[in-house]
């Protein structure tokens, strides 16, 4: 019966937080990343960068003039780099041949993937 139990006041608090009300829930907001800043930071060029954690360089040079921002599962990843950045890359460690990154490294796969590596 307990489960039962948790499983119906689960269900409450996601009804109660869809409708705007804080019902013990704890929703995560990424904050904004200066990518050029972070990049720098960690003395990367943009190619280096953009291949050791799985961006375009496109997409990163877009980031960096301001054209777009990052968001979803690449803005979580960025957080995590910036607070983390030695973590994140010994996450990676095994997804890397010398200097060549394996293809299907994508934020999205990082991000899933990511605790499950530490």
């Amino acid at each position: 019966m307990r489960a039962a139990k948790s499983i119906r006041r689960g269900l409450s608090e996601a009804i109660a937080h869809a409708k705007g009300k804080q019902a013990g829930v704890h929703e995560y907001q990424p904050y904004e990343v200066d990518v050029a800043n972070l990049r720098k930071r960690l003395g990367l060029t943009q190619e280096q960068f953009a291949a050791r954690f799985g961006f375009s360089v496109g997409t990163l040079r877009h980031w960096e003039r301001g054209d777009r921002t990052p968001h979803g599962p690449a803005l979580i990843l960025l957080n995590l780099i910036d607070r983390e950045p030695k973590a994140v890359m010994r996450a990676l460690t095994a997804w890397w041949k010398g200097d060549a990154l394996m293809q299907d490294l994508t934020p999205k796969f990082v991000w899933r993937n990511f605790l499950r590596w530490l």
